[in-house]
This record gives structure tokens, C-alpha cells and sequence, in this order.
């Protein structure tokens, strides 16, 4: 339980620093334990869904995912205008992103801190 606990703090101040720079504002943060993918979000019920495994990873990886998460509650959907949206963020998402997808077995593990965010 300590781990979840840590999560969801680091999580919520996360949040609240970038919910503060894109505008948006989630009505719940929810910390989960699931195996099958680091965040979700409802742009209806403005939920966000964060996996506690990512906080395993480094700061800025922690920072990509909320973003993009973030970013769900002005575009629900993948589309250029979101991904944009994302960059104009954090304009190097693109490196942050292929980090996760390249890590993403050892933190699903959860049994590991990564501690470099290196390419």
C-alpha cells in the first residue's frame, strides 16, 4: 500500500502543475493497479485514470503521461490537433513517449525504479 500512496501523491501534484499550465481540470485523479495501460481519461465524467507503475519511471516520463492525459479533456481522441496540443507542452513528447514504449515491460514489472529518462 506505501507505493500507492506515494503514487497518488506525486501524482496529484503533478496534476495540479500542469492542469495549471494547460487550463484543464480533472474532477477526479484516480490511481490504479492494472497491468494493461498507464492512464486513461473520461472527457465526460473529467476522470482521470493513472497506473501507479509509472511512477517508477523518471519525473519527466511521470510529466508525459499526465500531459497526454491532460490533454484528453480538451481532445478526446489522438487526432493531430491533440498531439499538437501535447507538444506545444512539452514540445520533446516525442522522445518521452518512445522512452515509455521502450520501458514499458520493466516498470509494468513493477519491481524496478528507472531512474534515467537517457534516449
Amino acid at each position: 500500500m506505501p507505493k500507492l500512496l506515494e503514487a497518488h501523491r506525486l501524482v496529484k501534484e503533478r496534476v495540479l502543475i500542469y492542469a495549471d499550465k494547460i487550463g484543464e481540470y480533472p474532477k477526479k485523479v484516480l490511481i490504479k493497479d492494472v497491468r494493461s495501460r498507464w492512464g486513461s481519461c473520461s472527457s465526460r465524467t473529467r476522470t482521470i485514470n493513472i497506473n501507479w507503475r509509472i511512477t517508477l519511471a523518471p519525473l519527466e516520463i511521470v510529466d508525459y503521461l499526465i500531459v497526454h492525459e491532460l490533454s484528453h479533456l480538451k481532445h478526446p481522441n489522438h487526432s493531430r490537433e491533440f498531439w499538437s496540443f501535447v507538444a506545444a507542452i512539452l514540445p520533446d513528447y516525442k522522445r518521452r513517449k518512445k522512452w515509455l514504449r521502450k520501458n514499458q515491460v520493466r516498470l509494468m514489472n513493477g519491481s524496478v525504479k528507472i531512474d534515467a529518462a537517457a534516449d
